[in-house]
């Protein structure tokens, strides 16, 4: 099949229609990649809207407990606390961590960088197994530099089953935080004041 303007055209697109479809292909591709920068630029605009603070927590190489359980004659430094179900002790600071983590036999390691005090460590517990033996978490927090303990708390077997619970330094500083456990669900969010 010929046309009759040109005799080397056997019927396909005229030069008039490719160019037109290339055009429409062009502007489709731009405008994705125009969608996507727009879309970019936003997020950037929207990350800046939240508050930033000084003190920060991030993850870092954990520290397992020792296989002894912590020497009963330790004495907890002033500045630290534990308290037990019923704590609001953080509605007035500032949140700077939170996760959820099944623990399985596993140590998770978190470096806090506590500008201003206090820094709290609110935890709460949920066991996958009857036994208060089985099911455990044991937090432990020392001195970034030093390694030495602060505090030790936890869920089951030495600690008490009550859920939540709040660990409180009251002192600003850099913490190494291990969090090790077994069979239990735990939910661990942190403060500090601002």
């Amino acid at each position: 099949m010929s046309s009759p303007h040109n005799p080397l055209y056997k019927g396909g697109m005229d030069l008039k229609t490719s160019v037109y479809i290339l055009l429409i292909m062009c502007i489709v591709v731009l405008s994705c990649g125009c969608t996507t920068f727009f879309t970019h630029i936003m997020s950037l605009t929207e990350a800046t809207d939240e508050p930033e603070y000084a003190s920060r927590v991030s993850l870092d190489s954990p520290r397992p407990p020792a296989d002894d359980p912590m020497d009963p004659d330790f004495i907890r430094p002033l500045y630290s606390t534990v308290c037990r179900s019923g704590c609001r002790e953080h509605e007035a600071h500032y949140l700077i961590f939170r996760d959820f983590y099944e623990m399985n036999y596993q140590n998770i390691g978190l470096f806090a960088d506590v500008v201003e005090q206090p820094f709290i460590v609110e935890y709460f517990t949920s066991a996958r197994h009857e036994s208060p033996h089985q099911s455990y978490l044991v937090i432990t927090i020392t001195d970034y530099d030093t390694e030495e303990i602060i505090i030790e708390e936890g869920f089951n077997r030495v600690y008490s089953s009550e859920s939540p619970k709040e660990i409180i330094l009251r002192k600003p500083g850099r913490y190494h935080i291990n969090i090790h456990g077994a069979m239990t669900d735990v939910t661990v969010k942190m403060y500090a004041g601002g």
